[in-house]
């Protein structure tokens, strides 16, 4: 059996209250105070969906050690509220997403490059 980590990953993300994330989730609050006090059983789409939102795994939120997710977990604000504009996007939206973010990888790698060339020059 596994012991859900909510109330814990829920406060280490910021959120002080069960109103912050279900609004953040777009659910209602009973919904989500209701998993947080294991009254209802989390389905595995909603246990990805706060995990999202928390920036952690699915395994953190049922306690599970570290396992294959951990090296997808999401780290910080941003990186989480761009995966979460990515999945609110259209199909069209994520092909223009993706050519901005591969376009930026590029040229970080291309700038790094000069920069390491640069500096092995002088």
């Amino acid at each position: 059996m596994y012991q859900l980590r909510l109330k814990e990953l829920r406060i280490k993300a910021g959120f002080k209250t069960q109103k912050e994330i279900a609004d953040r989730l777009g659910i209602k609050w009973r919904k989500y105070a209701s998993w947080e006090r294991q009254e209802v059983a989390l389905t595995l789409e909603d246990a990805y969906t706060i995990a999202l939102v928390l920036g952690c795994t699915p395994n953190d939120i049922c306690g599970w050690p570290e396992g294959l997710n951990s090296k997808n977990e999401i780290h910080g604000r941003e990186e989480r509220d761009l995966v979460e504009c990515f999945r609110q996007s259209t199909d069209q939206q994520k092909d223009a997403l993706m050519i901005v973010a591969r376009n930026a990888a590029g040229m970080s790698k291309e700038g790094a490059e000069r920069d390491a060339a640069g500096s092995a020059s002088a």
